[in-house]
């Protein structure tokens, strides 16, 4: 079976709204940063809405709390953490994204591009996903 992912700029309630009508085969690609960005929701509520079975993939995202730009994770006002150990007391185990503008303030020229994608890759490896590291 073939799956199709949204990702919304709308509440998590629509976008399960939108799944009823059109099909099971709809996948939810999750941002953690877009509810509190776009001001329609809290991530911890969403995530507690959501079926895990409908999650594929979860964008690993943060920010500033101007909502201008990204920030490196657990660096910006998305609760980073809280979230990750929500999703991982889900039980979710696909694929994380990793989504951050490295070249739009707060992070550009902050460091080297490189620099940026390690310090970001070690977030995200610091935290054990459902038994292993990403």
């Amino acid at each position: 079976m073939s799956f199709y992912t949204i990702e919304g700029v709308i509440s998590i309630e629509k976008v399960l709204r939108i799944i009823e009508k059109n099909g099971r085969d709809i996948r939810i690609c999750y941002n953690i940063f877009n509810p509190i960005r776009f001001g329609y929701g809290y991530p911890l509520q969403e995530l507690g809405m959501t079926p895990v079975e409908k999650l594929r993939p979860i964008h690993l995202k943060d920010g500033a709390e101007n909502m201008i730009g990204c920030t490196l994770l657990g660096e910006g006002v998305g609760k980073f953490f809280e979230v990750a150990e929500a999703i991982k007391t889900k039980g979710y185990t696909g694929w994380h994204f990793a989504e951050t503008y490295y070249y739009k303030a707060p992070l550009k020229g902050s460091e080297d591009r490189l620099t940026m994608l390690c310090r970001y890759n070690d977030t995200m490896r610091s935290i054990t996903w459902n038994g292993t590291s990403l």
